[in-house]
């Protein structure tokens, strides 16, 4: 039996013309970029890192002047490319190693997705190296979905890990299990 990857999952998923999801559309693509809005003009950020920014359209109801994102599915990269093409606030990146520290570093729905034990942990290594703020959307709890969901209690893991970072703000989500999480250096 083949070992499941995410980073496959997703590349298989944007190439064959799939979305992001339906936390990314509708209602609560609305209610999460009024949140992530309203955050950008309380802690003036004018310079975000976004790891894993899908099909982009989540992304593109945000605003701030400068926005630099990565995915690992080459399909969702390519697929923003051109979305974004004539907007110069947006810059996609082919390697993660292209970031800089920024402002703020966000990850939206990101972390229920990423399976794999080893990736999970390199994953939030890189993004609390991205961003002088770190901004988490995702379920903090203990519990498996499917194939492609596995959520964890992350907090404790980040406070643990990431000394230099404090919780200072939890925001509710668009549903109950799923909130933001932002943390500052």
């Amino acid at each position: 039996m083949k070992k499941f990857s995410s980073k496959q999952f997703w590349e298989d998923r944007y190439s064959q013309g799939g979305t992001s999801g339906t936390g990314s559309y509708g209602n609560s693509a609305v209610y999460k970029a009024d949140v992530i809005n309203s955050l950008i003009k309380k802690y003036n950020i004018t310079t975000i890192n976004d790891l894993g920014h899908g099909d982009g359209n989540n992304i593109q109801l945000i605003d701030v002047p400068e926005y630099f994102g990565y995915d690992v599915s080459k399909s969702a990269r390519d697929r923003c490319i051109h979305k974004f093409k004539d907007n110069g606030a947006y810059t996609f990146y082919s390697r993660e190693s292209q970031f800089k520290k920024k402002d703020m570093a966000i990850s939206l729905d990101v972390l229920y997705h990423l399976t794999e034990e080893k990736v999970y942990k390199k994953y939030l290594d890189k993004l609390f190296k991205i961003g002088k703020m770190v901004l988490i959307y995702a379920m903090d709890e203990d519990s498996t979905g499917n194939d492609h969901v596995v959520s964890r209690r992350f907090t404790p893991y980040i406070e643990k890990t990431y000394k230099d970072f404090k919780l200072i703000e939890v925001v509710n989500g668009f549903t109950v299990d799923v909130k933001f999480y932002l943390y500052n250096s």
